[in-house]
């Protein structure tokens, strides 16, 4: 693991922590409400699970906006460094090709030349024989 990678688990581990709630505050949050004769024990499960129901996700939600494109950036880093060496190899053998179709031009060239030549010393030898 490199240290960007733990600075970044670190900041969401905080992130999380920051807004959990102890145990302690739980049951003080249940006693009040139970106190108040707003819920009874029995009804206490569905009430929690309704509020977790409604409130993590928008928890969820709000962690993934602030940490998600970091990661990404982070992990994306070293493929966009991987692209940048491709494109400049293929540039090189872009070029390289380049300056291969002017010289095959010019080997073309020449061998039509020695073809052509070839043909009149051929024709010669048969009008001298």
């Amino acid at each position: 693991m490199q240290i960007g990678e733990a600075k970044e688990i670190l900041k969401i581990v905080n992130f999380i922590k920051d807004r959990m709630v102890t145990k302690e505050e739980v049951q003080e949050i249940v006693r009040d409400v139970i106190r108040a004769d707003a819920v009874t024990k029995e009804e206490l499960p569905r009430i929690v699970r309704e509020i977790i129901r409604k409130e993590v996700p928008v928890i969820v939600r709000s962690m993934i906006q602030e940490e998600v494109p970091g990661i990404v950036a982070l992990e994306l880093r070293p493929i966009y460094q991987e692209l940048r060496e491709i494109n400049r190899r293929l540039d090189t053998l872009e070029e390289q090709f380049n300056r291969l179709k002017g010289v095959t031009k010019e080997i073309d060239d020449l061998c039509k030349r020695v073809d052509a030549i070839e043909q009149h010393v051929e024709f010669k030898k048969k009008t001298v024989a």
